[in-house]
């Protein structure tokens, strides 16, 4: 008698640990993961670094938010902004902003690698592609993104 009650405290312990494991983490919900940007022109593709996020993930009976911050595109490593660099053909070039999820609204500021933080250009965006032409110098865009929940900014760089 003792083994089957032994027997069945493990399996409600099992049972508890599956229900509270499920509690934390959620059951699979498409807003539980980071948002993502991946750059594309052609058939490069690049993964944005990702910068200052916001993002709150909604567990069922509450909400878990995240707050991280990141150094300045501007202050990013050759490095870091090397995995995220997309070469640039001559002439136009249209690079395809893919996020996962997509965006509510979307804005893009640009600098001239080595300019200062006040020497931004703001980016027109359409149907979230924009239009590059290669001037032959090296460019830092930064992306912000908001969503309902929360926001994040992204940065990738352009050469020729």
């Amino acid at each position: 008698m003792h083994q089957l009650k032994m027997v069945i405290i493990r399996k409600l312990l099992l049972v508890l640990v599956i229900i509270s494991a499920i509690a934390t983490i959620g059951c699979g919900r498409s807003n539980n993961v980071l948002p993502t940007l991946k750059v594309q022109l052609n058939e490069q593709s690049v993964q944005a670094l990702q910068g200052t996020t916001n993002w709150c993930f909604n567990n069922g009976n509450y909400d878990t938010c995240i707050l991280s911050d990141s150094p300045h595109p501007l202050q990013l490593s050759d490095e870091q902004l090397q995995r995220a660099t997309l070469i640039l053909n001559e002439g136009v070039n249209e690079i395809t902003l893919n996020f996962t999820p997509n965006p509510q609204t979307i804005r893009i500021v640009r600098w001239l690698e080595g300019a200062g933080y006040e020497d931004f250009a703001h980016i027109t965006i359409h149907n979230q592609t924009i239009q590059i032409i290669d001037d032959g110098n090296v460019y830092i865009y930064e992306v912000f993104a908001t969503w309902e929940q929360g926001s994040s900014s992204f940065a990738f760089r352009t050469t020729n």
